[in-house]
């Protein structure tokens, strides 16, 4: 009896960590971005899932101290969907200090479509400070 119990305990040890991860994060370097923009691969392959996106960046800690953070910068966003849909819309954000800012960007999204959307990111100013952006997705549920 034992054994049926280990090896049940095991199987489902094993399609647990089959299951898709609730959460991903992407950060983008400044040097990285082409043109000004940074690129993200959002999975939001569960239509079916509600997700939770956040917005964080990093400044340089030694010019952090001149930088107001409060100010929030206006960024463009793009997002295209797996069929090569087109959603627009400019968003203001707080570039933070050298700990960073996070920001709840969407809250509850449901995707249009499954698969891999990308999500297109150009803040209209860049200071000399900034290292980069980050997104982060978590899957909250379902509908």
């Amino acid at each position: 009896m034992n054994g049926k119990v280990l090896t049940v305990f095991i199987l489902a040890l094993l399609l647990q960590s089959c299951t898709q991860p609730l959460s991903s994060e992407s950060f983008v370097k400044k040097s990285d971005a082409v043109s000004g923009v940074f690129e993200f691969p959002i999975d939001l392959s569960d239509t079916t899932g509600v997700y939770d996106i956040y917005l964080f960046t990093r400044v340089d800690r030694s010019a952090a101290l001149g930088l107001d953070s409060r100010i929030p910068q206006k960024i463009d966003i793009r997002w295209v969907s797996p069929a090569g849909k087109i959603w627009d819309e400019s968003v203001y954000m707080d570039m933070g200090d050298f700990r960073g800012a996070r920001q709840l960007y969407r809250k509850g999204l449901v995707p249009a479509e499954d698969g891999q959307w990308t999500l297109k990111i150009r803040p209209e100013e860049v200071p000399s400070s900034f290292r980069g952006i980050g997104v982060i997705c978590e899957r909250n549920g379902t509908r």
